[in-house]
């Protein structure tokens, strides 16, 4: 190999350790304070609308698969990680006790979108539907911020 090909492959190795070849993986795994606003449909007052502040949000998430705690509720999920932009994504979410065979019980589904910096700080931001009862209907947004990136090692649905 003659010493400028030498030089090309060095160069080349170091430009890839420099930029990276991936983005970096969104983790969300931690605990969070936020708030939460629903706008509601019930059987007794028609629309109303449900707040939620100095909430406390904990999330452990192993690769893919995300464990929320949040509202008192246990919910399961899947993080996927934006293709072209690095530390953000989407996540999917579901709370354990929803019945897809029992709609006139608790449930509630949910998508976020995600971001996280190199310092710890993060965004989630949510919208939800859930229904408590066959007597109310919600739509729900949730907005948090990371205030610790420690594993709060939530369980999951099991």
């Amino acid at each position: 190999m003659t010493q400028l090909k030498k030089i090309g492959n060095v160069g080349a190795f170091l430009f890839i350790i420099a930029t990276g070849t991936t983005a970096s993986a969104v983790d969300i795994t931690g605990t969070w304070s936020g708030k939460e606003k629903c706008k509601c449909f019930n059987s007794v007052d028609g629309k109303v609308t449900e707040r939620f502040k100095d909430e406390e949000m904990r999330i452990t998430q192993s690769g893919t698969d995300l464990n929320i705690l949040a509202f008192e509720e246990l919910f399961n999920g899947n993080v996927i990680n934006h293709p072209q932009k690095d530390k953000r994504g989407e996540a999917a979410f579901v709370a354990c006790n929803t019945n897809p065979n029992d709609n006139g019980s608790f449930g509630e589904i949910g998508r976020a979108k995600l971001s996280t910096q190199n310092n710890g700080n993060g965004k989630f931001e949510a919208e939800s539907l859930w229904n408590s009862s066959q007597t109310e209907i919600c739509k729900c947004k949730w907005h948090f911020k990371r205030t610790d990136t420690e594993d709060p090692s939530i369980a999951d649905c099991a």
